[in-house]
């Protein structure tokens, strides 16, 4: 090459020279011993070691992915699966953490929440009913209950005692009085004024009425109130 150096064979001889301005000649060669194989062999001895050094980098990121998706997803998540785990149980008093989150943790903790709450609601609604139920049921009093338009839903038994004794003033309950029969039907099957009846009982608003009602000789007095 233009600074002196020579191939020969499978050596490299490159000329040492002085340093400076006045340097005159080489004072020696530096000899380097080159075959292709052993190129090969120290490339390829290189990218093992980076590859190595990918795999490890690679190794610690994905361990710390792991950690960080454990405490920041997982955990969230299975305290969340426990939590609705006891509502559908039915503790319903069970507090949701986390609902302050501003994430997908925290509209699951939020929605919920909001579940829970309406569970409360509907609950005490279904124990509310079933206490104002036993109530219907067990009054001594005869009662009934119909829909807006005047069909009787329900019935207790006392109502039903009453009706029995008289059926024969009744024609669709000639043959027996039983729940059956009585639910469903209409208040024009117990009044030939049912238009007239219609009317006080669509101006009532929440106030009471009592209308007097005749079977043969006897005369039986019915309370009638709006249920909200």
């Amino acid at each position: 090459g233009a600074d002196g150096t020579v191939t020969v064979g499978n050596y490299i001889l490159v000329p040492i020279r002085k340093s400076g301005a006045d340097a005159d000649g080489a004072v020696g060669l530096l000899g380097l011993d080159w075959r292709a194989d052993t190129a090969v062999a120290t490339l390829v001895g290189a990218e093992k070691q980076a590859l190595l050094y990918s795999v490890v980098v690679a190794a610690i990121v994905i361990g710390l992915v792991i950690l960080g998706s454990r405490y920041l997803i997982i955990r969230p998540l299975n305290v969340q699966r426990d939590t609705i785990q006891r509502i559908s149980q039915g503790e319903l008093q069970a507090a949701v953490q986390q609902g302050d989150r501003n994430d997908e943790i925290g509209e699951i903790a939020r929605s919920t929440d909001d579940l829970r709450q309406k569970l409360l609601v509907a609950a005490a609604d279904q124990k509310d009913a079933a206490y104002k139920g036993a109530a219907f049921t067990a009054a001594s009093s005869a009662m009934m209950m119909t829909c807006a338009e005047y069909r009787i839903r329900y019935v207790n038994p006392a109502m039903i005692d009453l009706l029995g004794k008289f059926k024969e003033f009744i024609p669709q309950l000639s043959d027996g009085v039983t729940i059956e029969k009585i639910t469903n039907m209409s208040l024009d099957d117990f009044h030939g004024n049912g238009t007239q009846i219609r009317s006080r009982l669509q101006g009532m608003g929440d106030q009471s009425i009592n209308v007097m009602i005749a079977f043969g000789d006897s005369r039986v007095s019915l309370r009638l109130s709006q249920v909200l």
